[in-house]
């Protein structure tokens, strides 16, 4: 199968990369994936890959071959040593190997095609369903969802009805061996184009906007990780060449008002005020006990005198709560009770329900 290096959105994105710290701009190349070994990788303007294990296989020669033939391609060598080459080759490689999630090939016979529908992915459906389809008016679609595993694809791609010959129906063809995370960032994006939308423009519209949030919710939800779901934005904003800040990074950008390091500047948030206000009472408050002691005290000698007089009297059911109750009205500052009134009604004005 031929194609174009922008076919494959990882190696386009890394080779745009390279070629931006370079200073040169990226060329896209008609690629030639021959199942039979050839000499030359680059040839009357096409990239040659030759026969390929997986995907990650794939990606990793298109990128070699183009770096190999920089000064042919780009009239520019990319690296100056071999040491240097080495190296790139040798971090390029594990980081692809990470894209599957059977590295060793070990369960690459399971496989085989099968034919699924979009609702069988649920996080793509309800991202699908809550939050793109409404926002753009258009019809939720259960389109067909092919699955396999195959080198000269990329990760997702969709296919229009009869774009394939030997199809009479759209569907998306997702490579299976390659890790989730990955898997539903290029699937979400094939998904909008199958609904006739722009992913870029989709994706870019939710993220500067408050649906933000509602994402981050599913994704969180769906991942069960944080750090997944900033996996998910990060390959997701590369992949379509989104600028994207996440929380920490947009409150770095925030300036506050009065905190350009003024000598004596009025932000006291950013004096640390409330801090230094709160140093003295941090752990065990004893200043309202001791505050209060002197009143509990008296009041309870009170109390004890009553009670004793009561006992004298052979009254030992203890003391009214009436008599509790007018004790305490010698504690209160600038009172004076209408003793012609009933308790009851005196306790009325000072009720709060």
């Amino acid at each position: 199968m031929n194609g174009n290096i922008s076919d494959f959105k990882i190696a386009e994105h890394l080779l745009k990369l390279i070629c931006s710290a370079h200073n040169v701009k990226f060329i896209d190349l008609p690629i030639k994936i021959e199942p039979e070994n050839i000499s030359e990788s680059f040839l009357n303007g096409d990239l040659y890959v030759g026969e390929t294990k997986n995907l990650p296989h794939t990606i990793y020669k298109i990128i070699i071959n183009y770096v190999k033939n920089a000064d042919k391609i780009l009239k520019v060598q990319l690296f100056d040593d071999k040491e240097s080459y080495d190296n790139f080759s040798i971090t390029l490689s594990t980081f692809l190997r990470g894209l599957i999630e059977d590295p060793f090939g070990l369960y690459e016979n399971d496989y085989e095609l099968s034919l699924q529908k979009l609702y069988q992915r649920p996080l793509i459906w309800i991202i699908m369903k809550d939050i793109i389809c409404p926002i753009y008016d258009v019809s939720l679609k259960n389109i067909n969802v092919v699955t396999g595993n195959t080198p000269y694809i990329d990760v997702s791609k969709f296919y229009e009805e009869n774009e394939l010959k030997s199809e009479n129906y759209e569907f998306i063809f997702i490579n299976e061996p390659i890790s989730s995370i990955e898997k539903n960032v290029f699937m979400l994006i094939e998904a909008i184009k199958a609904h006739n939308l722009c992913p870029y423009t989709v994706i870019n519209n939710i993220l500067s906007s408050d649906l933000r949030d509602k994402l981050e919710g599913i994704l969180l939800i769906s991942l069960s990780s944080k750090d997944k779901v900033d996996e998910f934005f990060c390959v997701l904003t590369s992949i379509l060449n989104i600028k994207y800040l996440d929380d920490e990074e947009e409150n770095l950008n925030v300036k506050e008002a009065q905190a350009g390091g003024a000598e004596h500047s009025t932000s006291w948030w950013y004096l640390g005020l409330i801090e230094q206000q709160l140093e003295n009472v941090r752990g065990s408050d004893w200043s309202t006990h001791f505050e209060l002691e002197p009143e509990i005290q008296e009041l309870w000698e009170k109390v004890e005198k009553i009670k004793k007089e009561r006992e004298k009297r052979g009254n030992k059911d203890g003391i009214p709560f009436n008599v509790l109750l007018r004790l305490k009205t010698d504690q209160t500052v600038g009172y004076q009770p209408d003793h012609s009134k009933t308790l009851q009604e005196l306790l009325s004005s000072q009720r709060i329900w």
